[in-house]
């Protein structure tokens, strides 16, 4: 059967049954499986963002191991005159 393929085509053919069979020792036999399992991924991926981001991260930059980001003009160490442009609007109150 694989005789008039060439040793390239034979290749991708070995490469595609071996990923068939992870697949199906995995357990994905359909396209609803497929959407499950990436759906699993993405979820952990999340879950992944948000402990970075709420847990690991604060408690980095609390003990100095990671940089403080820097999210607003108004964040910059080299400020003196810090809520100078809010100072004659009443409106409106200074950070």
């Amino acid at each position: 059967m694989m005789d008039n393929l060439t040793p390239d085509q034979k290749e991708a053919v070995v490469n595609s049954v071996k990923l068939g069979g992870v697949w199906a020792s995995v357990g994905v036999s359909s396209w609803s499986d497929v959407a499950s399992m990436l759906a699993a991924i993405l979820s952990f991926l999340f879950i992944l963002e948000w402990c970075w981001k709420k847990v690991l991260r604060p408690l980095l930059e609390d003990r100095g191991i990671v940089r403080r980001k820097r999210r607003r003009r108004t964040d910059r160490a080299d400020r003196e005159d810090f809520g100078a442009e809010t100072a004659g609007d009443t409106d409106r109150v200074g950070l």
